[in-house]
């Protein structure tokens, strides 16, 4: 009693009075239909409870079903974004793969293409150094 409301407390008072007024004929001093009647009126009060109870764990269940929903959602999403970044970054690394070996191509190209004008450079300062000697055989060969 000391959980319920004072209009409830009334009220229970009220009820147990007029189960009293109602009882009052008879000899019940050697029955236990009072304890009886007490156990009902806390059966009745402990249904409430957990009719009370019930309702709220329902709701509680309900908002925790629906917060469920929302993360398998948001969840979905995740791992749609995933799998659509997973197969951008496995074709970005395919296209790594690609331009180093290009750059290998490019770079052995580059390489012989300077070996190329290296050689040239030689050939031509060669040629020139020739061009210089026989110049100079002929000045030689025309003093004398």
């Amino acid at each position: 009693l000391s959980s319920s409301s004072p209009d409830s407390i009334a009220s229970q008072l009220t009820t147990l009075s007029r189960e009293e007024r109602e009882l009052a004929p008879y000899d019940t001093h050697s029955t236990n239909l009072p304890d009886l009647i007490n156990a009902t009126h806390m059966l009745h009060q402990n249904l409430r409870l957990t009719a009370t109870e019930a309702a709220s764990s329902i709701t509680e269940i309900q908002s925790h079903q629906q917060h469920a929903q929302t993360l398998t959602v948001r969840l979905e999403k995740a791992e749609s974004m995933l799998t659509k970044l997973w197969e951008e970054n496995c074709a970005l690394r395919e296209d790594m793969k690609k331009y180093k070996r290009e750059k290998k191509v490019l770079v052995k190209e580059v390489r012989s293409l300077m070996e190329v004008i290296e050689e040239h450079k030689r050939q031509i300062e060669n040629e020139r150094r020739e061009l210089e000697d026989s110049q100079e055989q002929e000045q030689v060969a025309v003093l004398q």
